[in-house]
């Protein structure tokens, strides 16, 4: 069974909010803590929300667009097809 570190990174980085990842956990994991014990694993754990949000069609786009060109690259040279893929998660193009 995972841990709870292990929990709230997996569910911080799906996007979940901190009530529903307390939901989560208490439901699926039998685990109740409170919002303020979530707070500071989190921050303990150096997990944070950005700030300015993306505009969720943006995001959808890149994410397509990037995919897209992530699969027409796996028949190109290793080295070259890793880094523009990284170039495309870290969003460098």
């Amino acid at each position: 069974m995972p841990c709870i570190d292990e929990l709230v990174q997996l569910y911080f980085r799906i996007g979940f909010s901190n009530k529903e990842v307390l939901s989560l956990l208490a439901h699926k994991h039998s685990l109740v803590i409170s919002i303020r014990t979530l707070k500071r694993l989190c921050q303990r754990l150096r997990l944070f929300r950005r700030k300015n949000h993306t505009n969720l069609e943006e995001l959808a786009a890149f994410l397509q667009t990037g995919m897209l060109e992530m699969d027409r690259c796996e028949g190109i040279d290793g080295y070259i097809c890793a880094q523009y893929k990284e170039d495309m998660l870290y969003h460098k193009t």
